[in-house]
């Protein structure tokens, strides 16, 4: 039974150890992803500043072409063209971003629960090796009473063999 116990203990603290490890590879993966995501909207910025710079040029070439009506008129619509086609690019990388930030919380909502999964299986671990602990304490009282109890009846063994013997 002692050695139940203590296979027992062994093995709830191993899953202890496991515990630990799997939290070390959630917790990598997250600043991985926190990096990634980092990066992502570095891209975004990066790619925000370049349309900015691309209207700047557009605004350019408008004034330049005020010397001819035709030419205003023509690349008037060229530069409305370009400009919804950056606004649609804007729109979509909006919606892009606003995409991703969505799924970065709805992964780190995932990761929350996953460490409160953690931690409640943590304690349950904890509880259950409370429990195993007060079992064993139980056991070995027994085991204290029950030599208690045998070198009593050994006592009156002997008690009654001198009596008889007498």
């Amino acid at each position: 039974m002692e050695k139940l116990v203590k296979k027992q203990f062994v093995e709830v603290e191993r899953e202890l150890e496991e515990t630990g490890l799997k939290e070390k590879q959630l917790n990598n993966r997250l600043c991985e992803f926190q990096l990634m995501e980092k990066t992502r909207y570095q891209r975004l910025v990066a790619r925000e500043k370049h349309c900015e710079e691309r209207l700047k040029e557009i605004s350019l070439k408008e004034t330049r072409v005020e010397e001819s009506f035709e030419e205003l008129e023509l690349r008037s619509k060229q530069s409305e063209e370009r400009s919804k086609e950056l606004r649609l690019k804007e729109k979509l990388i909006k919606q892009q971003f606003e995409a991703k930030e969505e799924q970065f919380g709805l992964k780190n909502k995932h990761f929350e629960q996953s460490s409160l999964d953690l931690k409640i299986k943590e304690t349950c671990r904890e509880k259950n090796r409370q429990d195993l602990e007060v079992k064993q304490r139980h056991y070995e009282e027994c085991l204290r009473e029950i030599k208690l109890k045998e070198k009593q009846i050994e006592e009156s063994s002997e008690q009654l063999k001198r009596k008889y013997e007498l």
